[in-house]
This record gives structure tokens, C-alpha cells and sequence, in this order.
């Protein structure tokens, strides 16, 4: 079976060609593809059946949806020919490969303007697809990395994703300086508002893409307390205006980091 490449951080994922055409109506792969592995490689097999009693099931939905397995640097999956699945099993590669760097997954939106950027973290509804239409929408404003799952490394810097909540929000392989961790908030103007760490903490681990279970979880916390040690954490007010994008391209710019 074909496979192509997908770069995932300093890790390349090996991707059997028939699930990203499977996948392509909902994840934009083609920014992530590859001519060649560079450094590891975490490799997806599809296989036509697991040993009974091995596999977890694909979003903890069960079988028939699908089923995977780990083992090493393969994860061997047995998905139907579905969009939703082929989906799934790249949102797994890429938590593994995430988590074997040392990262953390979280659901929210990456902005890029030159080599710093900013990852607005938050629940469904929170405002993540708003953000990236009106920051990103125009000329001059930022590079999008993703509206849907950012990818936090230990280095201070933040990387895009191919998945992605608006199909329109093309996401981006850029891997940035991260100037600052945002929580999102509506309001009739553009303002940010240091958050406390001990305030900050419940709400970025409640946003934890958790599908794998590949570190513990007293590593996942260590982890995401030393991102806001190293960014800090603000909390973005802002309207659904794309005065947004100026307003945060200006913070991005002067900040130090």
C-alpha cells in the first residue's frame, strides 16, 4: 500500500495514501506532506483486523467505527472507509507524536505574524474559528497555523495543525515562538487581561486533547504548568470585528519573547 510522509514537529508520520484521501474532505494535509521522512517516524499501518481483545476504539466509540493498536512506533488500525474515521486515526498519530516531543495537544487557535505567534485556547463556541476568520482574513494580518488543535512544545514554541473546525481555515505546518497563551472572552472592544496561573491551570488542562493516553497524567499537568510558567497566560476580549488582527499583531510585536 502507498504511504506518503506528514511532518508532525520534529517527528514524520507515515500515512498509507488511501486514508488521506479518505480524510481529505475534512483535514488539510497537503501544507504537512512531505518528500521524505526527516528524523523519526511514527508509521500507520491499516491492517483488515486486530487480534480479539487488542485495540482501543477510535474517540471511545465502539467497533464498528474502528479500532487501533500501538505497538512501538506503529499504530496498526482497523477503520472502515469513512471520512470521520481516517480523521480519527490522524488526530491519534498525531497526539502520539506530539507527546513523544515532549508536547502537549490542545483544542484552539494558532496566529503566526513572522517567527512569533500566539495560541488562543478554548472550548467549542469559545470564539477559536472567529479569531482565525478575522485575524487571518486580510492582507498584512497573520499567518494561520490552525482553528481546531495546536500543537505546545516544551521549547516555548507552538506549531500548527491540519485538522480544523471551519473548513474554509487552512491551517499551517509554521512552527513559531510562543509569545503568549490566550483565553477567549466576548466583549464590545479588544483588551487583554493577565490571568493568574492558579486561575489559568484548570481552564488550559480542561482544554487537553486527551484521545491517547500516552503520558500520565501528573506528566501531562507538569507540562502544561511549565507552558504558562514560560508564556504567561491572557485572557483576549474582543469583538467580531477584524480590528482584532492589528490589535494582536501589535502585542505579538512588542512582546520580548
Amino acid at each position: 500500500m502507498t504511504s506518503r510522509y506528514l511532518t508532525c514537529g520534529a517527528i514524520s508520520l507515515r500515512v498509507p495514501e488511501q486514508l488521506l484521501e479518505l480524510a481529505r474532505a475534512r483535514v488539510h494535509t497537503d501544507a504537512f506532506l512531505i518528500a521524505a521522512a526527516t528524523g523519526p517516524v511514527v508509521t500507520i499501518e491499516r491492517v483488515d483486523s486486530l487480534p480479539v481483545g487488542v485495540g482501543l476504539p477510535l474517540d471511545g466509540s465502539p467497533a464498528p467505527w474502528g479500532v487501533w493498536a500501538r505497538e512501538g512506533d506503529t499504530l496498526r488500525v482497523h477503520v472502515p472507509d469513512d471520512v470521520w474515521a481516517a480523521e480519527s486515526v490522524l488526530r491519534i498519530a498525531w497526539q502520539v507524536a506530539t507527546a513523544r516531543q515532549g508536547g502537549v495537544l490542545m483544542h484552539g487557535c494558532g496566529l503566526a505574524w513572522g517567527e512569533k505567534g500566539v495560541a488562543a485556547i478554548g472550548h467549542s463556541g469559545a470564539g477559536k474559528s472567529t479569531l482565525a476568520t478575522l485575524s487571518s482574513g486580510v492582507p498584512g494580518c497573520a499567518t494561520l497555523l490552525t482553528d481546531e488543535i495546536v500543537q505546545l512544545f516544551p521549547d516555548g514554541t507552538v506549531a500548527g495543525s491540519p485538522f480544523r473546525s471551519n473548513v474554509e481555515c487552512v491551517g499551517s505546518a509554521r512552527r513559531v515562538r510562543l509569545v503568549s497563551l490566550l483565553l477567549l472572552d466576548k466583549g464590545p472592544d479588544e483588551h487583554l487581561t493577565v490571568v493568574e496561573p492558579v486561575k489559568a491551570a484548570p481552564e488550559l488542562l480542561g482544554q487537553l486533547y486527551r484521545t491517547v493516553t500516552e503520558v500520565p497524567q501528573a506528566e501531562q499537568v507538569r507540562r502544561v504548568l511549565s507552558l504558562i510558567d514560560g508564556a504567561g497566560v491572557q485572557r483576549l476580549t474582543f469583538r467580531k470585528d477584524p480590528a482584532v488582527g492589528p490589535f494582536l499583531r501589535e502585542f505579538v510585536e512588542r512582546s520580548s519573547r
